[in-house]
């Protein structure tokens, strides 16, 4: 059988390298280090020794999916960390999945920057493992919370179709339900791209954001993502939850129900609940005393009260949920770990509400 050699392979010694990975393939360590980044005949590995590599995303069947690490080290709560690729082919029991994506177009200069989630990830150890017995978020024990690693990033463009190849492959099955974990606001259309070429009606975004993101700009950064979204995308509906700025020109927001009112949220959505909802989440939606770190941080945000109401009556509608993203921590902006720690309650909720609304959703 034909795989793609992941094209980050490092050879040191007598070890061929991936982020943390190490393996000895022995006499095999410089051919896939000469051949890293092609497409080759593999026939002389024996089975076993390829589903390995292929667990650990040194080859993949796939182009863009050799570019989506497993953790080793540490993962999101202590959870267990598997291959996106082995799970959205094989798994027979519906997941939850987190995927991080450490992609910066507008927020750091830099494209890429695995620190902030890793800072997360860091601190999330002492936060008790929902799918262990005595934490778990929901009564089936068929339905468990996994994390599928990062996404290696080298430049803009080619992400941004990687971000789209995965994406779509996890729509196509439904098997598993994704948090993605940014990075920038950025990170949101290449997902919502992939969702409205799978999901053939209509697709309703809610972003949760204190700015309305749409700057007229060839570029896309996270200033301009929901501009860029409703441009290409005419089939989504866009809801923006807790904006702040002022509006100057009332036509740029055309195409976008700006509401403000948790109550109001609540009895619109009530109105149509089975359409599939994309949540996306930046974190300056929240008061910066609760979160600061973020880039842009406005004052008079959500409280972490408000936030638990939201999800409390979003689960007594049980909306037709299908992802959701949260975006905008950086760690250079925050005030010791109280953002971090703060940003990870948000996540740990979404993950309880997530598991929650899985059964309603097939």
């Amino acid at each position: 059988m034909y795989y793609y050699i992941n094209r980050y392979l490092t050879l040191e010694e007598n070890t061929i390298k991936l982020s943390e990975i190490e393996m000895d393939l022995g006499e095999y360590n410089k051919y896939f280090y000469e051949q890293r980044g092609n497409k080759v005949l593999l026939d002389f590995i024996d089975a076993r020794t390829l589903q390995v590599l292929e667990n650990f995303a040194i080859i993949s069947k796939y182009e863009n999916f050799y570019n989506l690490i497993p953790n080793l080290s540490y993962s999101f709560f202590n959870i267990e960390s598997r291959c996106l690729l082995e799970d959205i082919n094989y798994i027979e029991t519906d997941s939850i999945g987190i995927i991080e994506i450490p992609f910066f177009q507008g927020t750091l200069k830099q494209t890429y920057s695995i620190e902030s989630i890793d800072k997360l990830k860091f601190l999330s150890e002492a936060i008790p493992n929902p799918n262990e017995s005595d934490y778990r978020f929901n009564s089936s024990d068929n339905l468990k919370i996994y994390d599928y690693g990062f996404f290696k990033i080298t430049n803009a463009e080619t992400m941004l179709k990687q971000i789209k190849s995965v994406v779509r492959k996890i729509y196509s099955t439904n098997k598993i339900l994704p948090i993605f974990i940014g990075g920038d606001h950025t990170i949101t259309y290449p997902i919502l791209s992939a969702i409205s070429d799978i999901k053939k009606d209509k697709v309703r975004l809610i972003y949760f954001d204190a700015h309305l993101d749409i700057s007229k700009t060839e570029l896309l950064y996270n200033g301009s993502v929901i501009q860029k979204i409703k441009e290409h995308n005419k089939k989504i509906e866009i809801i923006n939850f807790g904006q702040k700025g002022p509006i100057f020109h009332e036509e740029d927001n055309k195409g976008i129900k700006i509401i403000n009112e948790i109550d109001e949220l609540i009895e619109y959505i009530k109105s149509d609940p089975q359409t599939p909802t994309y949540l996306s989440i930046d974190l300056d939606v929240f008061d910066n005393t609760f979160i600061p770190s973020v880039t842009y941080s406005v004052p008079g945000g959500l409280t972490y009260s408000d936030f638990k109401k939201i999800l409390n009556e979003l689960n007594q509608i049980h909306l037709n949920i299908i992802g959701v993203d949260i975006v905008e921590y950086n760690k250079d902006k925050d005030v010791g770990d109280l953002g971090a720690v703060n940003t990870l309650y948000i996540i740990y909720d979404i993950l309880k509400f997530l598991s929650r609304k899985r059964g309603y959703n097939d």
